[in-house]
């Protein structure tokens, strides 16, 4: 089996480091050579890496004089002995298959090198690195960076599976003694990798900690270390012949990189701001790549190249605070102009004002939708800059494509102001940019082929990508590319199109609407509470087994399963499961910073039948509002983004069962938890608390608000519904939304001066948006 070493760098890390180990320890590709360097550790660290080096034969500990991290790196690659090199930080986490995924990866191909998606992780959970969510969106098998551009925002060493023999013909080296030491390695590794594997999972957990470098990236010395090594990739790639691709290597740089310099510029004291200004004109010369960043940015590295102060300070002004997002563009001759700062002075070009490239279709959706056998949709679609105040305004379109074959949505055009207080538009006013968008499911079916069952498809899964085309002031634009409304619960939907086949509704992690015309699901159709948990049944798609599992698969890879009886029935199987709820209970804690409430942990379990050659994640034709208690921990079903069932486990928490829009503001009703039957309401900010006054009899356990305009008269933001239990120190806990509330969601109440929006802001938690009345 190959043998995958895995170099390890530890300093002072001994809150985090046995997580780290263990996480490696227990991967399920075993054959594993972990060296670790000790890079001179002063607290516990080195004990705790030579007790693993004790204990397991597969870990061996190397020390060294402090020299730093990209040091330690370079010294562990010398100790290693596997036939591919991996890296990992001492304070982040590995999922259990990571190796095993990448290993795969690069054994059915003859790629360089194997790079996987990465999620950001603290003491609420993890979640997407959205930076790089373009680079990890699908799976890709023989990429180069040449190629897909995205990639140059892939540059950490972690997330990687190296070929040891690829490592040491080219003598990668990480930077030592310097920031960003990675960079001095992977960069030159895509470029000179014959190909490069990329997958869309997970397989790292990076840790993000109030000490590391990345919180401290815009202060003046951190750019300093950044240009640094900007300067030594610019150089590189000129001398190993590669200096074709400087263009849009300098274009990432600006956009990313620096993206943020010009504020800290504006911000700066005299010797740092003077300082920086040398630098970047020493490390980057003369390069006019930021011409191709959207005008608001171009104008600003303009007046940074220039050294105009003042207007600098005065144009981050006009960009931070977010009047530059509702500018109108105007039109001059053949192009469009944003209506930005110094516009009319002549002292900048006009054509750095020029948003004809930046005036793209812009997507948001608020709900994915099934009546009977008909799909629909809704949201808000305009353009970026020209927006629509009217739906006269503009005209939209929405279609769906599969190879050569369209189909058309019927659209509704109308006024949504409810969305557009709480989306962050790219557009002076989008409230007349909504839109409804209904097709009939069957319409998605192929015409049939030779060999395809009755009446439905081609033989195996088939998918449609749904657009929206945007029609305003002559400007046509259209994208494949959605974004979810803040305030709305957007969930996939499925609908049956016979005995077989099923159309499946997702919105992916990358923004893309795919109708999946696929096999029926298995269907969960009752739920039962028993003295020994939860009892499932539904019907699963036929076969001849009649034993299977009922498999759980949870964040971080966890797996579990139960045995299911299975009985023929039609054509399909119907299924029963009983699974012990308490033995799936999982360690989550509340979390330990107030500012961290509105990501308060769940841990997610997705439901599948496996049985024989069958193996189906299962759909739920309803959502149920039941919950279910067992001690300290709350348990309910609902919905992923792609339609899959879900088992979710969180902290119990006040449920809201009922809402409306009343004279007087929003009313809720709901039911709170046994735990904290007193227990005052807040709405949390991201600075403050505002009590909610509350009525209803306490000791039966429900309750009533009305949220009205003058509670939060001058309280602009986005706020959460939440309850502080008596005696607990900690953060607030967040109330729910039941099921089927959310349907009704967002609802919008208007007064002379203020616009207050109810929504939801993750998977159920109740918030409270408030805007000045336009």
């Amino acid at each position: 089996m190959t043998v995958v070493s895995v170099v390890v760098p530890i300093y002072n890390v001994a809150p985090y480091l046995e997580a780290c180990l263990a996480s490696i320890a227990a991967q399920t590709h075993t054959e594993l050579d972990v060296v670790l360097v000790d890079d001179g550790s002063t607290d516990d660290s080195a004990e705790i890496a030579a007790r693993f080096a004790d204990s397991d034969p597969r870990f061996r500990l190397v020390r060294q004089p402090n020299g730093g991290l990209g040091n330690a790196r370079n010294a562990g690659v010398a100790h290693a002995r596997g036939e591919m090199l991996a890296f990992v930080d001492s304070d982040d986490l590995l999922p259990p298959r990571a190796y095993e995924h990448l290993l795969r990866a690069l054994e059915q191909s003859s790629s360089d090198f194997a790079t996987g998606a990465f999620r950001r992780l603290d003491e609420t959970g993890s979640r997407p690195a959205y930076y790089a969510a373009a680079a990890f969106a699908r799976r890709r098998s023989a990429e180069h960076i040449t190629r897909f551009h995205d990639l140059v925002v892939d540059r950490t060493a972690w997330n990687k599976l190296f070929r040891r023999s690829f490592w040491d013909v080219h003598g990668f080296r990480f930077g030592a003694g310097v920031q960003y030491e990675d960079q001095y390695a992977t960069l030159p590794a895509y470029f000179l990798a014959g190909s490069v594997e990329v997958l869309a999972t997970p397989v790292y957990y990076w840790r993000l900690r109030g000490e590391s470098i990345t919180h401290g990236r815009e202060q003046p010395r951190s750019i300093a270390d950044r240009l640094t090594a900007i300067g030594w990739t610019r150089s590189w790639l000129t001398e190993h012949g590669f200096a074709e691709h400087l263009d849009w290597y300098d274009a990432s740089v600006f956009a990313q990189d620096l993206g943020y310099v010009p504020e800290t510029i504006a911000a700066a004291g005299e010797p740092e701001r003077e300082l920086l200004l040398d630098r970047i004109d020493a490390v980057l010369g003369d390069s006019v790549a930021y011409l191709q960043l959207p005008a608001i940015d171009r104008l600003s590295w303009e007046l940074v190249r220039r050294r105009d102060l003042p207007r600098l300070r005065e144009l981050v002004q006009v960009k931070t605070s977010g009047a530059a997002a509702t500018a109108r563009p105007r039109r001059r001759l053949r192009h469009w102009q944003a209506d930005y700062p110094f516009r009319r002075d002549g002292v900048l070009p006009r054509s750095l004002y020029r948003v004809d490239g930046e005036m793209e279709a812009v997507s948001h959706l608020a709900r994915i939708a099934v009546d009977g056998r008909t799909v629909r949709l809704e949201g808000l679609a305009y353009l970026a800059h020209l927006g629509a105040r009217e739906p006269r305004g503009q005209r939209l379109a929405v279609w769906a494509t599969c190879g050569e074959h369209r189909v058309d949505f019927e659209v509704r055009q109308l006024r949504r102001p409810d969305l557009a207080t709480v989306t962050p538009s790219r557009a002076a006013d989008v409230t007349g940019a909504g839109f409804v968008a209904v097709v009939a499911a069957d319409r998605f079916r192929l015409p049939s082929v030779p060999g395809a069952e009755a009446g439905g498809n081609a033989s195996g899964p088939v998918e449609w990508q749904v657009s929206v085309g945007v029609r305003s002031r002559g400007v046509r634009a259209a994208t494949a590319v959605h974004q979810v409304c803040p305030a709305a619960p957007v969930t996939g939907a499925t609908v049956v199109l016979g005995r077989r086949r099923q159309a499946r509704v997702e919105l992916t992690s990358a923004g893309e609407l795919i109708v999946h015309v696929e096999p029926r699901a298995a269907e969960l159709t009752g739920v039962t509470m028993t003295a020994d948990g939860l009892e499932l049944t539904g019907n699963a798609p036929g076969g001849s087994a009649t034993h299977g599992l009922f498999r759980l698969s949870a964040t971080g890879e966890k797996r579990a399963g139960w045995p299911v009886e299975l009985a023929a029935d039609d054509g399909r199987r119907t299924f029963t499961a009983r699974l012990p709820l308490a033995e799936l209970r999982s360690d989550l804690d509340l979390p330990t910073a107030p500012q961290t409430l509105r990501r308060q942990r769940l841990e997610q379990w997705d439901l599948a039948v496996k049985a024989g050659k069958l193996s189906a994640r299962l759909r739920l034709p309803c959502v149920p509002d039941d919950t279910w208690t067992v001690g300290d921990r709350e348990w309910l079903l609902g919905t992923t983004r792609a339609g899959w069932a879900l088992l979710v486990e969180r902290l119990p928490r006040p449920i809201v069962t009922g809402v409306s829009v009343t004279a007087a503001g929003f009313e809720l009703t709901g039911r709170r938890h046994h735990d904290d039957p007193g227990a005052p309401l807040l709405l949390a900010g991201a600075d403050a608390d505002l009590p909610v006054p509350v009525d209803g009899d306490a000791a039966s356990g429900g309750f009533r608000v009305v949220l009205t305009p003058d509670d939060v008269d001058r309280a602009e933001g986005t706020w959460d519904l939440v309850v502080r239990r008596p005696d607990d120190p900690g953060p607030p806990v967040p109330c729910a939304f039941a099921e089927s509330v959310l349907a009704a969601l967002p609802l919008l109440v208007t007064t002379s001066s203020r616009r207050m929006v109810l929504g939801v802001r993750g998977r159920t938690t109740p918030t409270l948006t408030v805007r000045a009345a336009r």
